[in-house]
């Protein structure tokens, strides 16, 4: 028998985009991988997690394999993938939610729509394929830090820890449509 190499696939490292900071505004997100029973350092309890790349439709930034790991943002998004939407862009927000019973707030993912839809639209149809090539980028620049002998990072990391943001507002027609006009 012959000795062979061993050598592992290349992995983005993750980028971090915390729902909590970033609520009420339009993304397009694109859902790569359900992890059930996700554990890591920072984080060891075992938890169901996914793995996702996001636009952030305002600032024109892509973050690439964020993990989230909020209930009620994986369950929504995992089913999103059951129902095919793997790899596939979706318009979405995250909006907070406040219990009317009192206890902790929440966070979940919703539909965009009206303007805030206009807006992801407009940015897809100018940005045709940008997620897919700044990710090929990424991991052609983690492949070429592997064979040099660094980056054997995980391929996403967990938003830190922080506390609340305090409530963003809510953009107004006025604003999307600066927005779309600008790109």
């Amino acid at each position: 028998m012959a000795l062979g190499t061993f050598t592992p696939p290349a992995s983005v490292n993750g980028s971090s985009f915390d729902p909590r900071d970033k609520h009420g505004r339009p993304l397009i997100v694109v859902p790569r991988k359900f992890l059930p029973q996700h554990v890591s350092k920072r984080f060891p309890t075992p938890r169901d997690k996914v793995a996702v790349d996001v636009v952030d439709l305002l600032e024109n930034q892509v973050y690439l394999s964020v993990l989230w790991g909020s209930g009620p943002i994986v369950d929504r998004l995992n089913d999103a993938m059951k129902k095919g939407n793997t790899d596939v862009a979706l318009p979405i927000k995250i909006e907070e939610v406040k219990p009317e019973s009192g206890g902790n707030k929440y966070y979940i993912v919703v539909p965009l729509e009206g303007k805030e839809l206009q807006l992801a639209a407009a940015w897809d149809e100018k940005n045709p394929g940008r997620v897919d090539r700044e990710r090929a980028e990424a991991e052609a620049e983690a492949g070429q830090q592997q064979q040099n002998g660094a980056g054997n990072e995980s391929p996403a990391t967990e938003a830190p820890a922080a506390p609340a943001a305090a409530a963003q507002p809510r953009m107004d027609d006025d604003a999307l449509e600066a927005a779309i006009a600008a790109l």
